[in-house]
């Protein structure tokens, strides 16, 4: 288990990025270094290809809402 999943941080698999649409949650490196903010439009395949190449991680401890949804 690497560092990033053993603090909350889980491995984001090819699948789970979809070019065209915002992303449902923030997107972090290996080091929890923030890259993609929520909401943020992945444009093209080879762009996803590279994100997903370097290691991307999500926060299972932030919530998963869309903007301007309410939170409780």
């Amino acid at each position: 288990m690497s560092l990033a999943e053993s603090s909350g941080f889980v491995k984001i698999a090819a699948h789970e990025v979809e070019v065209g649409k915002p992303l449902s949650h923030p997107l972090y490196d290996g080091n929890r270094k923030l890259l993609l903010k929520r909401g943020y439009v992945v444009e093209t395949m080879h762009q996803c290809e590279q994100l997903i190449e370097r290691g991307l991680y999500r926060n299972v401890n932030e919530h998963n809402t869309q903007p301007g949804a309410a939170v409780d």
